[in-house]
């Protein structure tokens, strides 16, 4: 939300209302000012971290938002919102003096002006996640029918939670511009290492299914369990909505059931069971884009071991 001199003053003087609208009021404008305080802030530290060549107008910009802030510590939002507003309004004609002047396009922006932007709308950390994201894809796309490993552990679920975290960071940071109007500082920096780290999660995560110490959630669609048993005295399986047993030459019995709600075995030597590559492929792609919830269940398990 954005004022004019004019509104803040009319405003100030509009006391009607009960007391608990009054400062239901005087709370929100103070919200408003602090939000506004610090967008000013982050703006300020990119400005000097572009080199916009402008130091003497930078440091009255910067001595504007310090009196805002301490007219508003004071309770005086009148005095606070006037001044980051003029502070708003020197930056921006700091801005304006470095886009550059000349008649071709190329020579409308300058250097500074466009690096400057770019930081504020993340453009590099969405250009950094569409580029790793190509780069994955054709690592895909070349490698998914080549069956790559690594102990084990197929290269394909990597690259998938590689992309998975692509998507997280592009969502991200518009997420993060509409709601600040700028991507703070502290997230370009959590972006860089984000993709690798996704990476490693991709691969752990497709271990922890094998272990059976992740679980999908209840519905996987058509995805059916493929399971083998050996020995097995009594087997219960509830909730499926497909089933069949057959038996071997060596006595054993083999089984196969489709979206299992609950298994027991009683009396088994041996027991494996295999998710099929589709419900993999969702896993990792979700432990790259969830990477906040990966880690809180990795924190679980590590508690159980």
């Amino acid at each position: 939300m954005s004022y004019t001199r004019r509104d803040v003053i009319m405003n100030e003087g509009d006391s009607s209302g009960s007391p608990a609208d009054e400062l239901k009021s005087k709370l929100q404008r103070v919200e408003e000012i602090e939000f506004s305080l610090k967008r000013l802030r982050g703006l300020l530290d990119i400005a000097n971290r572009c080199d916009l060549n402008k130091d003497e107008e930078l440091k009255g910009v910067l001595s504007g938002y310090k009196t805002a802030y301490q007219s508003l510590s004071k309770g005086d939002l009148t005095s606070a919102h006037l001044q980051q507003f003029d502070a708003y309004h020197d930056l921006i004609k700091v801005l304006n003096s470095t886009r550059g002047s000349g008649k071709h396009f190329y020579q409308r922006f300058s250097v500074s002006w466009i690096t400057f932007m770019a930081r504020v709308y993340g453009i590099y950390s969405i250009s950094l996640s569409i580029l790793f994201a190509i780069v994955l894809s054709i690592l895909l796309i070349k490698t998914m029918d080549q069956h790559f490993s690594l102990y084990g552990v197929p290269l394909w679920a990597a690259l998938f939670a590689g992309l998975g975290c692509c998507i997280q960071i592009i969502l991200g940071v518009v997420s993060d511009v509409r709601a600040n109007g700028i991507l703070s500082e502290e997230k370009h920096l959590l972006y860089v290492p984000l993709p690798f780290v996704a990476l490693i999660f991709g691969y752990i995560a497709y271990i922890l299914i094998d272990l059976g110490m992740m679980t999908l959630g209840a519905g996987q669609g058509s995805q059916s369990a493929s399971i083998t048993a050996a020995n097995v005295s009594l087997i219960k399986v509830s909730g499926a909505t497909a089933f069949e047993l057959t038996s071997n030459v060596s006595g054993n019995y083999a089984f196969s059931a489709g979206n299992v709600a609950n298994l027991t075995a009683t009396g088994v030597n041996s027991f494996s069971s295999n998710i099929g590559n589709q419900a993999r492929i969702i896993a990792c792609f979700i432990a790259g884009y969830a990477t906040d919830d990966f880690i809180k269940n990795l924190k679980n398990v590590s508690n159980k071991i």
